[in-house]
């Protein structure tokens, strides 16, 4: 009874703190609000979600280095993708920049973050450095998209809006780099490769995580290739200029 008491006291201090900043910051930016929700979830319940320790988390951490476009590993965290969000499959040709060199860019070594971690078998994050969401930024610049119905959809909306980035408009063809967001028919279902592969069957990093990548949620890691699992299949092996 005690625990459920405290609990409950506690979600509802959360609940009164994001219903005043909503009301006192309508004109702020959301990346604004998000961040100033986020400290008052330290400040009221001394940790975020109370009632799930399954859900998301708040950590102050510190980056080691960025794997790659949407990975980051911490210092205390391990590895962690950045949430609700996604590499394009296109870029335009006339852009010629990489996203994963923005994300370290705005994540170097060494950088002090606040992170909202959903905990689970591959953790995501939304990351903030100086009271900024990263995962806004980047598909607010044009360096990353939204995942389906994440929070920052708003944000590729802008970014698609002012041509920024992938949606840069280079020529009259410009249409054809753009990933075709229509919908589609089912692709048939994925067979499970098995044990078939392993990290010398790939040039660079980027060919290993994306065998990884298309084979994980269905079958785990069916080629072994991520022997620490923490999401970083075959670190050894050298990337790309992206």
């Amino acid at each position: 009874q005690p625990r459920r008491y405290e609990v409950m006291r506690s979600f509802g201090i959360v609940l009164a703190c994001a219903a005043g900043i909503e009301a006192l910051s309508r004109s702020a930016p959301l990346n604004s609000r998000r961040a100033v929700l986020g400290g008052c979830l330290i400040a009221t319940t001394g940790r975020a979600f109370a009632a799930d320790d399954s859900a998301v988390r708040v950590v102050d951490d510190e980056v080691v280095r960025v794997v790659d476009a949407t990975h980051v590993k911490f210092a205390k965290s391990g590895t962690v993708r950045l949430s609700g969000v996604r590499v394009p499959e296109r870029v335009p040709e006339c852009w010629g920049k990489a996203p994963g060199a923005r994300t370290r860019l705005l994540l170097p070594p060494r950088a002090a973050c606040r992170l909202l971690v959903s905990r689970g078998d591959r953790p995501q994050a939304e990351v903030f450095r100086d009271s900024t969401s990263v995962n806004d930024r980047l598909v607010r610049e044009g360096y990353l998209l939204a995942t389906r119905g994440s929070q920052f959809v708003q944000a590729e909306a802008a970014a698609r809006e002012a041509r920024r980035g992938v949606w840069a408009e280079c020529d009259e063809t410009l249409e054809a780099v753009f990933e075709d967001i229509r919908a589609e028919p089912a692709a048939p279902p994925l067979a499970n490769p098995g044990d078939t592969k392993n990290c010398a069957d790939f040039d660079t990093y980027e060919d290993a995580k994306r065998y990884f990548d298309r084979y994980f949620d269905a079958f785990g890691d069916v080629a072994n290739l991520d022997r620490d699992s923490d999401g970083v299949p075959c670190p050894s092996l050298p990337h790309t200029s992206d």
